[in-house]
């Protein structure tokens, strides 16, 4: 599952990928979400803020914000800032 955040508002964008995130989590609980992951375990969300460039003044605020939130939660993320890109691992077992 993939979600791209162009055109989102920082509000909007972080209820979404909550929003997703839940919805995931619930889907691989119930069995009804097989993990995307090859191992049989893992689902990755992939998120996509982009690099700010299209923002006003050309500052980032997603990609920030994005990193933010997910650090607040805990959850397990790579990232690639230069491009405002979130690989999220959801683990299908917890």
């Amino acid at each position: 599952m993939r979600v791209d955040l162009h055109g989102y508002y920082k509000r909007d964008a972080l209820a979404k990928i909550e929003q997703d995130i839940g919805r995931i989590k619930q889907g691989l609980q119930a069995k009804m979400l097989q993990p995307n992951v090859g191992n049989g375990r893992d689902h990755v969300y992939y998120v996509i803020c982009g690099a700010g460039t299209h923002s006003k003044d050309h500052k980032a605020v997603l990609k920030f914000a994005v990193q933010e939130w997910l650090s607040e939660r805990k959850l397990d993320y790579w990232d690639d800032m230069k491009n405002g890109i979130f690989f999220v691992r959801l683990d299908a077992h917890s």
